[in-house]
């Protein structure tokens, strides 16, 4: 598939994963902590675990076009941690409102989805 574009649009096609691959794993989180009795120990694992996913994906790709400094990956952890916490506190004030319980299950995933994947862009326009 990758073979036909430019370099511009290569960058630009893995961009658009990594924002579909960052707002399905934070709106998953949110949903994960919503399953139970949402706690502080709850948020602090899915902020956690979350943070280690997508800074490891983003130093595994900065390795892949050949950045390879100790300061590089420490700021995709960084970035990482940051942009999850965003998304998290994000989706906590959503899952508040007194109109979130008449939601259906597919109308709440899809609204989710769609504030994280607003939170992943504004992220990505920050790097």
């Amino acid at each position: 598939m990758f073979e036909y574009l430019n370099s511009s649009q290569t960058a630009r096609a893995i961009q658009i994963a990594l924002v579909a691959v960052a707002a399905m794993l934070i709106t998953s989180a949110q949903f994960r902590v919503l399953a139970g009795p949402p706690s502080r120990v709850r948020y602090a694992v899915a902020w956690l675990v979350g943070s280690v996913v997508l800074g490891a994906l983003g130093a595994y790709l900065d390795t892949m076009v050949g950045l390879t400094a100790i300061g590089d990956r420490v700021l995709n952890f960084v970035g990482a941690a940051v942009h999850v916490l965003v998304g998290l506190a994000v989706g906590h004030w959503w899952t508040r409102r007194p109109s979130w319980p008449t939601y259906s299950r597919l109308v709440a995933w899809i609204s989710l989805f769609v504030i994280q994947v607003m939170i992943a862009m504004a992220a990505l326009s920050l790097r």
